[in-house]
């Protein structure tokens, strides 16, 4: 019976080391994810609020004329409505 303990002890480290393992993999993505988010922002042109959106959707509304160059953005790190032109 000896040898059916130590294989099966063997065989739950080996799973436990590799459970161990994915858990770290998955936490440390979660970070990246988490890191690499953007900050919603929220837009205000001609009257009409608009988001969440990214810095990038702004860029790519800006060159294809969908919103102004008088727009104002809006996220939590500044706490003001800012004009599009300083991004």
């Amino acid at each position: 019976m000896r040898f059916h303990d130590d294989c099966g002890l063997k065989l739950w480290r080996r799973w436990n080391e590799a459970e161990e393992k994915k858990a770290q993999v998955i936490g440390s993505s979660r970070l990246q994810t988490q890191r690499l988010e953007p900050t919603p922002m929220y837009l205000f042109d001609s009257g009409a609020q608009i988001g969440p959106v990214t810095r990038a959707q702004i860029s790519e509304m800006l060159a294809i004329s969908s919103i102004t160059a008088d727009a104002l953005y809006w996220h939590e790190a500044k706490q003001e409505w800012r004009s599009v032109a300083e991004l």
